[in-house]
């Protein structure tokens, strides 16, 4: 990263000595590093999601049973372990997004440099939004994940109840 930031510095300027060099390259890692806490306590929350969701999925789908069910349940069955798969799949795509995100900000901030370079002005501040993509896959995943609860709950009534079917 220092490279990147000394070469665009160095293309402007002539050399590092000049005096400002040191603000470009305080205001990159900075902004560097408070996104970077920013997207890895997201990242974070996001990989435990899709730890727990997972394990509950290979525990579901791993559930068998001996006694007949009627149709019903078995179909209920099947649609809240189908909404409990769909989110993990969701939320692994999240994950791979937001991993991302590192990666678009140093971009982002480089390019932001090299413009107030150009300039000769303060550095705005730099933001990263989450791909559009992203955003879908989050609500989507958070909705499966309630769809699940909500089915499952439903099968759990109808296993203990059977004669109400």
């Amino acid at each position: 990263m220092d490279d990147e930031i000394d070469k665009i510095i160095h293309k402007y300027f002539g050399c590092d000595k000049y005096c400002d060099a040191d603000y470009y390259k305080r205001q990159i890692k900075n902004i560097n590093k408070l996104g970077k806490e920013a997207i890895e306590k997201e990242l974070f929350l996001w990989q435990y999601i899709l730890v727990v969701s997972s394990g509950i999925d290979g525990i579901i789908l791993s559930l068998q049973f001996e006694s007949p069910l009627s149709l019903h349940i078995r179909v209920i069955f099947f649609l809240s372990a189908l909404s409990l798969t769909l989110g993990v799949l969701c939320s692994a795509i999240v994950v791979h997004d937001i991993s991302k995100l590192p990666k678009r900000l140093l971009e982002n901030s480089l390019a932001e440099c090299n413009r107030s370079l150009e300039s000769r002005t303060e550095m705005e501040p730099v933001f990263v939004n989450k791909r559009k993509r992203t955003l879908v896959f989050q609500i989507f995943s958070c909705c499966c994940f309630a769809l699940f609860i909500i089915l499952y709950l439903i099968y759990s009534f109808f296993r203990l109840f059977p004669e109400l079917v």
